[in-house]
């Protein structure tokens, strides 16, 4: 699996990873990652991926997203502000 912490697309927005929040390569971990993304106009937002893909026949150490060419991406989440109201609404706990 690739180390979150290297995947750095979208190129055309992502400046650099500030932090990885949650690292689903580790030893038991549940193969998905959030990162917290310094974007390059400045904004900060959360990315989310999954470590592995199984339907990659080609390479699933590649994850999920990916771009062209295949180099992994991270899915940029909206504004958490927005989100996680919908998200509670979806799913309460």
């Amino acid at each position: 699996m690739i180390p979150p912490i290297e995947v750095l697309s979208p190129r055309n927005l992502i400046d650099r990873i500030i932090r990885i929040v949650y690292n689903g390569t580790l030893e038991g971990g549940l193969r998905f990652s959030i990162a917290e993304i310094l974007l390059q106009n400045g904004n900060i937002v959360f990315g989310i991926r999954h470590d592995i893909n199984n339907l990659n026949e080609n390479n699933s150490e590649l994850g999920y997203p990916t771009v062209r060419g295949g180099h992994p991406s991270w899915f940029i989440l909206p504004n958490l502000e927005d989100l996680l109201p919908k998200l509670n609404e979806l799913f309460p706990i």
